[in-house]
């Protein structure tokens, strides 16, 4: 009985201590904050779901080896019962981070190619989980597999996004699309993962190209390519429709076209057809990861009529997002603004955007909706946020 509760305690003890150990690294890890940015703003690839789930595994990794000692188990061991209560959660919250990123970049993949198609989730494998158990509790001795379990913690993460990796290729591929399946290795490695490393289409991919063995950092990811979808219909193009277009000649402009052209800031002197700029561009939703400590990768945004600040809801969106003025569209910032914003971020005059969404803010734990609008600028980002109105104050 005494046993039992001391063992109770220390399970406790070390979980505590990992979460807390794990949320401070997390947090300040500045790859994993790139990535998530990058992920959040449309802009993630398959490179990046892969570096990211090999940074959050190093992080647990480092987490469960500065606070899991044998000195600190009973008898110097991983009893089956304190790694059930360990390991479990750990990965979980694991699977759920890199799962949300991973399913992030596939939309993206898949957008770029103008397919409408969203990213699969993947579900949780508890074979592995249970095996990691199971290979950390059967030993007399934790000291003897102790550098083992730790690795598997990072082979469990990268085996996450590889799955989704597997998954949505097979979606995209099974849908008649044309998708590679892209394996590359990194650094010193060995022949087996040499000989496997290579570009595959969908359908004709070694069937283990999808396999890991211990400290293995391969990259696997997969691209689409050679398709067109009518973004109206839903429809493919066929081969003879996409020559057909290329052959397509652009109309000629006429003088008024060009004198409104130049009236709009856009030269023609290319000769490559009348540029019609659209009155705003719609742009991606971005999505707010759920941090798993102090609020990150998140925006201040202002309440310019009470002077407080808010964010948004973790786990949510800025939806509805368009480009209303600046680059790209017919309404021009006024130019002591893009000079304002130049000054304010070091830039250049060029490329600002000003634009607007919906997101859901979170007012003192109660989610409210508003219209926010910022401003951003390749290469920098989304800046100065403000909530322009209250969506339910219209009535």
């Amino acid at each position: 009985m005494t046993n039992s509760i001391n063992q109770n305690i220390v399970e406790l003890f070390i979980n505590i201590r990992i979460q807390n150990s794990f949320r401070e690294g997390y947090t300040h890890n500045k790859n994993i904050a790139s990535i998530v940015s990058k992920v959040g703003a449309g802009k993630g690839t398959g490179a990046d779901s892969a570096a990211f789930a090999t940074e959050v595994g190093n992080e647990l990794k480092r987490a469960f080896s500065e606070n899991v000692q044998p000195d600190t188990l009973p008898d110097e061991r991983m009893y089956r019962n304190i790694a059930e209560k360990i390991f479990p959660p750990l990965l979980k919250k694991n699977h759920e981070l890199i799962n949300t990123v991973s399913k992030e970049v596939a939309k993206t993949t898949a957008q770029k190619e103008g397919l409408n198609l969203n990213g699969i989730d993947v579900p949780i494998d508890k074979n592995k989980i249970d095996g990691i158990v199971k290979h950390a509790s059967n030993a007399p001795k934790y000291e003897n597999v102790k550098k083992s379990t730790e690795n598997s913690l990072v082979n469990y993460s990268q085996a996450v996004n590889d799955e989704s990796v597997k998954k949505n290729a097979e979606f995209v591929g099974d849908s008649g699309v044309k998708a590679y399946i892209i394996r590359t290795t990194t650094g010193k490695c060995c022949e087996w993962c040499t000989n496997k490393a290579g570009k595959y289409e969908y359908g004709q991919e070694p069937k283990d190209i999808y396999r890991r063995h211990a400290n293995c950092d391969c990259v696997v990811e997969y691209v689409v390519d050679g398709k067109s979808q009518n973004v109206h219909t839903k429809q493919w193009a066929t081969e003879e429709e996409i020559e057909a277009r290329k052959k397509i000649e652009p109309p000629k402009p006429t003088k008024e076209d060009v004198e409104r052209l130049k009236n709009l800031g856009v030269e023609n002197g290319g000769g490559s057809g009348i540029i019609n700029l659209p009155d705003t561009l719609n742009q991606p939703d971005t999505q707010i990861f759920r941090s798993v400590g102090a609020r990150a990768n998140n925006y201040d945004i202002k309440d310019l009529e009470t002077g407080d600040i808010y964010h948004i809801v973790e786990g949510t969106k800025i939806q509805n997002s368009e480009v209303f003025a600046g680059h790209g569209v017919k309404t021009k910032l006024r130019e002591e603004v893009v000079e304002g914003l130049a000054r304010e971020y070091n830039t250049d005059k060029k490329g600002w955007q000003h634009c607007k969404g919906i997101a859901n803010l979170d007012v003192y734990g109660s989610s409210e909706k508003a219209e926010i609008h910022w401003f951003q600028k390749e290469g920098l980002g989304k800046v100065k946020f403000k909530v322009k109105r209250w969506v339910d104050d219209e009535g």
